[in-house]
């Protein structure tokens, strides 16, 4: 009880030190999924280039000024959880040249495996954005994701994470 208190406080202290979307291009947010159950979302900021060690994309980060980011999701509840879709939306500007819908099939592949079990985590590593008609923008990802509460039970539910971009920043 004193342990579940414990990490109950840390997660309140978390969510109320947590960067302001639009102040800072680090994110952190603690949301709880059901009662007592909670999901971590740590987004960090990594530079103008990838991780070249984990970068296999065609993207041209050299001529196309782009942002890069390490989401990390924290599954720190008693419960699975998978990722069911993503889907993509711009602050500024429409969506026409950019697919903005992953499937539960896809976001697998993307995350190596779309279930995040009880009490571990997973890293998308360089994700990134750009624009190429605004020097700021933001990309909003929201992920739907399901809860395995019971084995023939589970609970849908969504969070939305910011993925700011700022040219030449």
């Amino acid at each position: 009880m004193i342990k579940k208190l414990l990490i109950f406080f840390i997660f309140l202290m978390l969510v109320s030190c947590g960067y302001g979307p639009e102040e800072e291009r680090s994110y952190q947010e603690v949301i709880e999924m059901i009662p007592d159950q909670y999901l971590s979302i740590h987004l960090d900021y990594i530079g103008k280039s990838p991780d070249e060690s984990r970068w296999a994309k065609a993207h041209d980060f050299v001529s196309l000024d782009t942002d890069f980011y390490n989401l990390t999701l924290m599954n720190q509840s008693d419960f699975n959880f998978r990722l069911l879709s993503c889907t993509y939306s711009l602050k500024k500007g429409g969506n026409k040249n950019m697919k903005s819908f992953y499937s539960a099939q896809e976001l697998e592949e993307i995350w190596h495996g779309g279930t995040i079990f009880a009490g571990e985590s997973k890293t998308k590593f360089n994700s990134y954005t750009h624009s190429k008609k605004f020097s700021s923008n933001v990309l909003y990802k929201k992920y739907t994701f399901e809860l395995q509460v019971e084995p023939n039970s589970s609970i849908t539910n969504s969070f939305v994470v910011p993925f700011l971009y700022n040219k030449n920043n």
